[in-house]
């Protein structure tokens, strides 16, 4: 494995979300998108706040110290998107604990795109919110469900942030279907190892969320060899 590297595994992960389309197990084209902290194995070059290093990890270079719910943490960042109807995952971006949810949302929109060449609706959490991210969701010809920040809220109304032809209420609706990425995490968190990877170097750790990612589809067509409408990993309609 320390040889294979991350990009069999990222390829195969990719290969695996065509599989599910072909075969009509992907239902669905609302995306959720969304990040989880990882927290690195390491601990941190410096004690002293002061310093710069006080932010990288002694022997992880690829995390860095970055919010998270527990607090600042040293860790790292995996986006996911994930079509909400079958709460499968088809897109990842793996980034440093210190970049923000705004600035990655390009990279990871445009990867989902490429599964999901048309989707109807993308969904984000208040971390995403930005008039350029609204752009590129509209751009793509969907319809832009950012939850907007506070600031936002201070200069303009809600209703400026409802699509047109869009009631607030159905917004609301469509918003909090964004659970089925959180759903995501929490499987390959709980069940298939991506909690705390034992690793250091920035290719390994990638190759490890994309190893708990590519079992996570590959479960889902174990459940449906074994001819499961529905499971703990999938919903099929």
């Amino acid at each position: 494995m320390k040889y294979l590297g991350s990009q069999p595994l990222e390829e195969l992960f990719y290969e695996l979300v065509k599989i599910l389309q072909e075969q009509g197990f992907l239902k669905g084209s609302h995306l959720a998108i969304d990040s989880t902290h990882i927290k690195a194995w390491s601990q941190r070059k410096s004690d002293d706040k002061t310093k710069p290093e006080f932010k990288e990890g002694l022997n992880c270079d690829f995390a860095r110290v970055g919010m998270t719910p527990k607090g600042f943490m040293l860790c790292y960042r995996v986006h996911v998107a994930t079509v909400t109807r079958s709460e499968i995952p088809v897109a990842i971006h793996i980034v440093p604990g210190n970049r923000h949810d705004r600035v990655i949302f390009e990279e990871i929109l445009e990867k989902a795109v490429d599964q999901i060449p048309d989707p109807l609706a993308v969904s984000a959490d208040k971390g995403y919110s930005s008039g350029k991210n609204r752009d590129l969701v509209q751009a793509a010809g969907a319809a832009c469900i950012i939850r907007p920040a506070k600031p936002d809220l201070k200069k303009r109304d809600m209703s400026d942030f409802v699509p047109d032809g869009m009631s607030e209420k159905t917004y609301w609706v469509v918003y909090w279907r964004r659970n089925a990425v959180e759903r995501t995490f929490a499987r390959t968190k709980g069940q298939l190892n991506l909690s705390r990877p034992r690793v250091v170097q920035e290719d390994s750790i990638k190759q490890h969320v994309f190893l708990s990612f590519v079992l996570h589809q590959l479960l889902v067509f174990a459940s449906a060899a074994k001819g499961l409408e529905k499971t703990s990993f999938s919903t099929f309609r």
